[in-house]
């Protein structure tokens, strides 16, 4: 149960025991490892005050994630043509290599846009689920889904308050995490790699700042990373593979950019 797994989430996170919790609430601590457990749930009439001492909103506690902003995108995805087109991007190959999906493995693919890539890995066999703030985006990408015939999960939520309900084994992220704060993106990473198995992978790519490049970011600010930033939040992992290049995102005017990207793998038994 969502609920749940959301108390034990922020409980922890802010440090508290049962026991202590359940002394803030005038409750046993056996009743909050029942709500934890999902084998009861508190009291609607208690929400108000568990949500206060947890720190978060009864929306989030609940496991309804609203957008922190609303996507300046979504105008843009009213259009029966698909603003980033329908072909995978270069970046998704990596996934191929470094993880086939022979076991059919789990992937996230946090900010999706309108489903490309997600759709790719959901017709190469693997398990894909995409999260992306913008609702228009998301209904493009189930309704190509649908006329694809390819089995994938698409979620409206804004990434910074998304709780997965399982662990993943591959983590993706295509030119996405500029868009996210510092202190956001640093929080999200760490999170995204709490819920990558043991094994799994995260296959990622940030814009970085160059002197000789004036980036153009358009309809959405944007905070551009500084190079080797990526790989030092990855300094715990394996680095199976990184680097630097260039390309021409879709959607940009032909705009040119200069990337960092990394496939790193969760070490077993060890790292975040």
């Amino acid at each position: 149960m969502e609920l749940g797994k959301n108390i034990a989430k922020y409980r922890k996170e802010r440090n508290l025991t049962q026991t202590r919790l359940a002394d803030m609430l005038g409750v046993s601590f056996q009743a909050v490892s029942k709500w934890e457990n999902g084998n009861s749930m508190p009291d609607i009439l208690l929400l108000p005050k568990l949500a206060a001492v947890l720190n978060v909103s009864c929306d989030i506690l609940i496991g309804h994630y609203p957008a922190v902003f609303s996507s300046p995108y979504d105008e843009l995805y009213q259009s029966p043509e698909y603003y980033w087109g329908t072909q995978p991007t270069t970046l998704s190959m990596k996934v191929l290599s470094f993880y086939p999906p022979m076991s059919s493995p789990s992937l996230l693919d946090i900010g999706c846009r309108e489903g490309q890539n997600v759709l790719f890995f959901g017709r190469n066999g693997y398990r894909a689920t995409g999260v992306d703030v913008s609702e228009a985006g998301i209904k493009k990408a189930q309704l190509l889904a649908e006329n694809w015939h390819v089995r994938a999960e698409f979620i409206c939520a804004s990434i910074e308050n998304y709780l997965p309900r399982h662990n993943f084994d591959i983590v993706f992220c295509d030119d996405m995490l500029h868009l996210l704060p510092p202190d956001s993106r640093l929080q999200l990473l760490k999170e995204c790699k709490k819920f990558t198995q043991p094994g799994g992978i995260h296959v990622m790519n940030v814009p970085v700042e160059k002197p000789f490049l004036t980036y153009k970011y358009g309809i959405q600010k944007a905070y551009p990373w500084h190079s080797g930033e990526l790989f030092t939040i990855y300094s715990d992992w394996e680095i199976l593979e990184g680097g630097e290049t260039g390309k021409m995102p879709m959607g940009h005017g032909g705009e040119e950019r200069i990337y960092n990207y990394l496939v790193a793998r969760k070490r077993e038994g060890k790292g975040i």
